[in-house]
């Protein structure tokens, strides 16, 4: 059996000044609420190749899956990908995305890429679900858990919700505090590595309505599209987006 998937490939290029104004920013947050301190103090430039998360779905959204390698750049502009934080608390995805936001004003796009649901450890049980009854079939926490996040997401803040700055945090926050939602998130992110983008995305989002672009699920898996801010023509690009 030939390896094709193997064989892909994805063409884009970084941009080394780009790179450093993000860590000089990443270095120089601050947040009130972590009591003035340098939140990533300890951001560095490193090297190496595109994540899964990034590399799957841009390319299949900018690349020419028909082909395993265009040999020409998919993406003519410079992308930088910033990792995760070490820490698995929501908050601290959070104050990344607002270290990031700077990059809406300058005519940026943020994309971040994870997965509302993901749990690899009911592969088992899921695959024997969908040989039963078909691939569109999903575990019983996948479609709540969806439906749980989008309403955290894009339930409306008002006036004075907007202007602070964490108002979207606490609604995030509640999926861990509300006892039934908690038992679904640990359902549907046994570690939530693939869940903490959407939090970033939040965060970056500066109080912005959220729409739901796509949801879906399937076995043990759920993936949700969200949408912050527009993108119009002779304004500033203002898109953030969770593919999730």
């Amino acid at each position: 059996m030939e390896l094709i998937h193997y064989k892909s490939q994805f063409h884009t290029f970084g941009n080394l000044g780009l790179s450093q104004k993000i860590v000089e920013k990443l270095r120089n947050f601050t947040s009130a609420n972590d009591g003035g301190d340098a939140v990533f103090k300890n951001a560095k430039l490193t090297t190496r190749g595109f994540d899964h998360g990034l590399w799957v779905p841009l390319r299949v959204a900018f690349g020419d899956t028909k082909v395993s390698d265009t040999q020409k750049y998919d993406v003519d502009v410079p992308m930088v990908q910033v990792s995760l934080p070490r820490s698995s608390q929501m908050e601290t995805s959070y104050r990344l995305g607002q270290a990031l936001s700077w990059i809406r004003d300058v005519g940026g796009l943020l994309i971040f890429s994870g997965m509302s649901v993901h749990n690899l450890r009911d592969m088992g049980v899921a695959f024997q679900l969908m040989k039963q009854g078909g691939a569109g079939l999903s575990l019983s926490y996948v479609d709540p858990f969806n439906r749980v996040l989008t309403r955290q997401l894009t339930s409306k803040l008002g006036g004075g919700d907007k202007a602070d700055g964490d108002a979207r945090l606490k609604q995030l926050l509640q999926i861990e505090q509300n006892d039934t939602w908690r038992k679904l998130y640990v359902a549907s992110h046994p570690t939530n590595e693939h869940f903490l983008p959407v939090v970033v995305g939040a965060g970056a989002s500066r109080g912005d309505a959220c729409t739901e672009l796509y949801t879906a699920g399937s076995g043990s898996l759920g993936w949700n599209l969200y949408q912050w801010g527009t993108s119009d023509s002779g304004s500033k690009a203002e898109g953030v987006s969770s593919s999730l």
